[in-house]
């Protein structure tokens, strides 16, 4: 009954997958609300391990987003046609648990639903880079799947609420290669035909649910890896790229990680003042393709890995806390962290660690109390994008007006040179809020501009 069920939603779906323009009214993202301040699904998390001991406890968050964990393509579809839901049940329990939105997100496709020999980043696990293997001809596989997840979440979990990215990562050969097999790049056209398919598919199910565009690897001040830019260590997705293909009209939010890369040899930054000129590179090319106005989402934000991972706790609190106000006043719709944990416990291999430690446990550090503070001080707020003066004082302070729940007028300010002083005077503010949670009173109309930032109201 379930199959006869299935393959008739898979038949409507086909034929909805007939080349035809992507409707002009596209979908304003949950994150897009008629409350004018701020909500939840700013703050996002992905979280590797949900076992005892890797609770975010007195961490809140809105959306839970599901990548290097059990619940994806190739762990879900155990054969053709067979899919085993278990380990994503526990994680959509979760995010009910965390009041959050959960977030599915694509690549990863069977080894038993491709063409050849399974490569990429996550061929040992049997999930493979190489997109399904009737991709540009038949084009049932991806559909099926889609359809049995969309069945899965409305018979399981009735009425919840929840959002799909597009491939992961898809600028990268090790995550994105050919339905034809072998090794390299998939192409453009298909990459565009597996979004297109993507946001048809769900659509005809229930237009309501809000379709990511595929993530980015890095964009930065040399150009936007995967939707256009001038990096040539992307190629072949270098020049217009995803956006010149088309992509644009098949998806609801642009969608982009901030990983930046400084230095020689090159590594990630140990500061996030990259994001300046990258967010200044992404809106020149929105602008050119006519897509300003789509919001963007940086799923997978943090800190990078390697040295960057291992640097000093109050580096990385003041990285966190830069990082979010460059996007949030951009007028990013969601700054998504990676991640709370990693699967090794390795804090060397991880990205972003917030919770350190063995596998079977883990220890929240300051940046944790940090990211808390954020959705504490922007949640219910409201701020006028790019309304931050970014020279305040003559000296490259940030200051940011905001107003928070209940009318109250604060700002937040930082100096990411180091300490200046900064005068409150006739600014009203008594109170100064840190990002390790504490406060203090303002003495003679005061304060510190520093490279942590701080609240004042």
């Amino acid at each position: 009954m379930v199959k006869r069920v299935l393959l008739k939603l898979v038949a409507i779906i086909a034929l909805a997958l007939l080349p035809s323009a992507a409707s002009n009214a596209q979908l304003k993202c949950c994150l897009k609300t008629t409350n004018p301040g701020l909500q939840p699904p700013f703050f996002g998390m992905t979280q590797n391990l949900f076992g005892g001991g890797h609770d975010t406890t007195g961490i809140s968050y809105g959306v839970l987003r599901f990548w290097d964990t059990p619940c994806v393509w190739g762990l879900i579809e155990t054969s053709p046609g067979s899919y085993n839901f278990t380990n994503c049940d526990t994680q959509v329990t979760r995010a009910i648990t965390m009041s959050a939105i959960p977030v599915f997100v694509m690549g990863r496709t069977p080894s038993s639903q491709i063409t050849g020999t399974c490569t990429g980043t996550f061929s040992g696990s049997g999930t493979c880079a190489q997109l399904p293997k009737d991709l540009s001809t038949a084009n049932t596989i991806l559909p099926a799947f889609l359809t049995a997840l969309y069945t899965h979440m409305t018979s399981t979990f009735p009425g919840q609420l929840w959002m799909i990215e597009g491939l992961n990562e898809a600028d990268l050969a090790n995550e994105c290669a050919p339905s034809t097999g072998g090794a390299g790049h998939c192409s453009m056209v298909e990459l565009v035909l597996y979004q297109k398919t993507i946001y048809q598919t769900i659509k005809v199910l229930n237009s309501s649910i809000t379709v990511l565009g595929p993530s980015a690897s890095t964009f930065n001040q040399y150009g936007v890896h995967l939707y256009g830019g001038v990096d040539s260590g992307s190629a072949p997705f270098t020049g217009a790229g995803f956006l010149n293909a088309g992509g644009g009209a098949w998806l609801d939010e642009i969608n982009v990680h901030p990983y930046f890369y400084c230095g020689s040899p090159v590594g990630s930054c140990t500061v996030p003042e990259t994001a300046i000129g990258a967010i200044s590179s992404l809106k020149t090319l929105l602008t050119t393709y006519s897509l300003l106005a789509k919001p963007i989402v940086a799923s997978e934000s943090n800190w990078g890995t390697g040295a960057a991972n291992t640097m000093s706790d109050a580096l990385k609190s003041a990285y966190l806390g830069r990082l979010y106000a460059y996007l949030w006043n951009a007028g990013y719709t969601g700054v998504w962290w990676y991640a709370w944990d990693n699967n090794s416990g390795n804090l060397s291999s991880g990205f972003g660690t917030l919770c350190t430690g063995t596998s079977g446990s883990c220890t929240p550090i300051p940046a944790a109390t940090a990211y808390a503070t954020w959705y504490g001080w922007l949640v219910g707020s409201t701020h006028a994008i790019n309304g931050c003066d970014q020279n305040s004082d003559g000296h490259n302070t940030w200051y940011c007006t905001l107003v928070q729940t209940g009318g109250v007028h604060a700002a937040i300010l930082f100096n990411a040179s180091g300490p200046r002083s900064f005068s409150t005077t006739g600014l009203g503010f008594t109170t100064q809020y840190n990002q390790d949670g504490t406060s203090s009173a303002i003495v003679s109309n005061t304060v510190t501009a520093d490279i942590q930032p701080i609240l004042v109201k």
